[in-house]
């Protein structure tokens, strides 16, 4: 999973190394008997047509143009589409003749002459979008010819290659590889049985940690799962004869195929932070790999969409590089830390690594096509990605195990120190209980008495200072008052809304009123004094002084206006009675106290009452009235506008002003 590639990709880091060991401008390709593969562009000669068909076939082949031939460019073959001429001369140093495949993903269309001794056989047909049937050889998604190559014998390749919408990118093809009938049968015919025995494998364990997750809810587990099924998938697209069985029929220029890989990568990120614990560890790098894996789902969308294929390999590549070194390098760190999930990451980047390398050493003839009897490069690459998540699996439960110790014992160390708590809190309580057992004997008589008090206190409907002077003293005295404001609320058309309301629904709605009325009186501090009619009668700053009265009288006064109009949108639409209101405010002096003997009623008076009560009789319907001297208190805080004046029975005439 560290490049972006394809099954395609097999040889490719192969010919890059086999590109470097050829000597430049070399080209003719001698064999002998211990050849198994070899890339063989760079032993080729180059005819670039300018356009395509601008050299006939026949004088091609007649040699007409062979001055025209020039030294292998990989420039001419990649990037545009391009038309170009490949020759390549081989010689067979061997005793026996030899068959061989010669195959490529490079190129959409190609036609293919051999001449051995003075005759050209051909043309043979294939490329990647020649349909399978009518190539040479009949692989999906691949262009390869098969011939015999005569021993003691200089054979003459020559082939026309095409391509017209240059579908592939330089990074994503087979270069032109010649390889023999033992090296093609391991990559391109049946796979072997290991192959299958790495997918039973990758199963279970994909099967047992899904399981595992369901159980636990561990998310790690779910992590490692879907790791599992992507670089299974990435595996097999490696083994060329199970890719072919998977990918066969798709358009391998076009569609994603490696996306596979940088998935793999993402969740490989995931599963490795897991393991390592990066974020408790080392959480700046942590932070590094989230950005890189962002990066790496930023790449992978825009691997679906053509036009935007090269931005995707910029982003992906230095992605890469960073992420399986950092994470490798981590695991060393963490091994010689002795952290046992380290250990195992590390073994199993060591497993995965060395199949890589043992297939592209075995792919550049390094080592041997079949070691100990069994290990072909495929092969390789399946058992190190198979003990890599085997490993990859102890490491995430040596993990999560750690993690249930460490959790485990910080449950004690908290339930140790409850305990002590706990303790600590009975002794305090115990001494607490019996300090306050000894007050409680000392004064339960004292408390008694206080309770009976108050219970009385309770049942009486005076305010608490009239109730009790009146108990101590048989009678309360009038008391002056020297800062208050009083507001009467009168209902506008009284008389004319109720005359259609039964005796029942007017009493109901005055009630609904009122009760509305008490319950904002209540919550400004304000004393209801009593209802006469259909007006509400209230003052605020008795019984105990209140320095903020007229303000707190003003606002509960909004509070009823606003309650009016709210009931009128209601009520109105509706058929059902409503009221409009009048109100009347005004600041002075009164004297408050209790009259009768049966049934004690506490009441004020004084000429503001009257002053009161004539700003509301004559003020604007719908309208907070204000007098001159609760304006003087609460102009700075209201926007009050002046009226003009009214001439006010038994008084005079008074200024009057309303609220905007």
């Amino acid at each position: 999973m560290k490049h972006r590639t394809s099954f395609r990709l097999i040889p490719v880091l192969a010919a890059a190394f086999g590109l470097l060991l050829q000597l430049p401008g070399y080209a003719q390709l001698r064999l002998g008997d211990q050849f198994t593969s070899q890339p063989v562009e760079a032993n080729c000669r180059v005819l670039h047509e300018s356009r395509e068909g601008q050299y006939a076939e026949q004088d091609v082949l007649n040699g007409r143009h062979d001055a025209g031939f020039r030294a292998f460019d990989p420039a001419l073959l990649d990037g545009n589409a391009s038309s170009n001429w490949l020759e390549l001369h081989i010689e067979n140093d061997g005793a026996t003749a030899q068959h061989l495949f010669l195959g490529t993903s490079r190129f959409e269309y190609i036609n293919c002459w051999i001449k051995t001794d003075s005759t050209f056989a051909g043309p043979y047909r294939s490329g990647l979008r020649v349909p399978t049937e009518q190539k040479a050889v009949a692989i999906p998604g691949l262009s390869f010819f098969e011939f015999d190559f005569p021993a003691r014998k200089t054979t003459r390749l020559l082939l026309k290659c095409v391509n017209r919408n240059a579908p592939v990118m330089p990074q994503q093809v087979i270069p032109l590889t010649l390889m023999n009938k033992m090296t093609y049968s391991n990559y391109y015919e049946k796979p072997a049985d290991y192959t299958y025995m790495f997918i039973g494998a990758t199963a279970i364990m994909a099967i047992f940690n899904l399981l595992i997750f369901f159980i636990t809810g561990v998310r790690a587990y779910l992590l490692y799962t879907v790791y599992v099924v992507f670089l299974s998938l990435f595996v097999l697209a490696l083994v060329p004869q199970f890719a072919m069985s998977i990918y066969g029929k798709l358009d391998l220029n076009t569609f994603p195929i490696s996306t596979i890989g940088a998935l793999g990568q993402i969740f490989y990120v995931l599963v490795g932070r897991n393991i390592l614990e990066t974020k408790k560890y080392y959480p700046r790098i942590d932070k590094m790999l989230l950005v890189t894996t962002g990066a790496l789902v930023l790449s992978t969308c825009f691997s679906f969409m053509p036009q935007l294929d090269m931005v995707a390999a910029l982003i992906n590549y230095p992605a890469t590089l960073i992420n399986y070194p950092t994470l490798i390098a981590l695991g060393v760190v963490m091994t010689f830390r002795k952290h046992l999930p380290g250990t195992y990451f590390f073994t199993a980047s060591v497993f995965y690594c060395s199949g890589v390398l043992v297939m592209i050493f075995q792919l550049l003839g390094i080592l041997p096509p079949v070691l100990f009897g069994f290990l072909t490069a495929p092969t390789a690459l399946e058992i190190g990605a198979a003990v890599e998540l085997a490993l990859f699996s102890l490491g995430l439960g040596a993990r999560i195990n750690q993690m249930r110790r460490r959790l485990a014992q910080e449950a004690l160390e908290r339930e140790r120190l409850k305990r002590e708590q706990e303790e600590e809190r009975k002794r305090a309580l115990e001494e607490q209980n019996r300090i306050l057992e000894e007050k409680v004997k000392e004064r339960t008589k004292e408390l008694q008495a206080e309770r009976d008090k108050s219970e009385e206190l309770l049942l009486n409907i005076l305010p608490a200072e009239i109730a009790a002077e009146l108990k101590q003293m048989g009678k309360a005295t009038p008391k002056g008052y020297e800062a208050i404001t009083i507001a009467f609320v009168d209902f506008v058309g009284f008389t004319k809304v109720t005359e259609h309301l039964t005796p029942e629904d007017l009493v109901a709605t005055v009630d609904y009123y009122f009760s509305n009325f008490d319950n904002i009186a209540v919550k400004y501090d304000l004393e209801k004094i009593k209802t006469i009619g259909d007006a509400y009668f209230m003052v605020s700053g008795l019984p105990v002084e209140n320095a903020n009265h007229a303000l707190d009288m003003m606002q509960a006064c909004q509070e009823i206006m606003a309650f009016i109009a709210h009931e009128r949108q209601v009520r109105q639409p509706l058929g059902l009675p409503w009221f409009d209101c009048r109100i009347g405010i005004h600041s002075g002096s009164v004297i408050a106290g209790i009259v009768g003997h049966k049934k004690y009623a506490f009441d004020v008076w004084g000429r503001d009452v009257n002053i009161a009560s004539r700003v509301e009789s004559g003020g604007f319907d719908g309208k907070i009235n204000v007098s001159k001297a609760t304006y003087e208190l609460i102009k700075d805080r209201f926007p009050l506008s002046h009226q003009g004046t009214i001439d006010a029975k038994n008084i005079g005439a008074l200024d009057l002003y309303c609220l905007q």
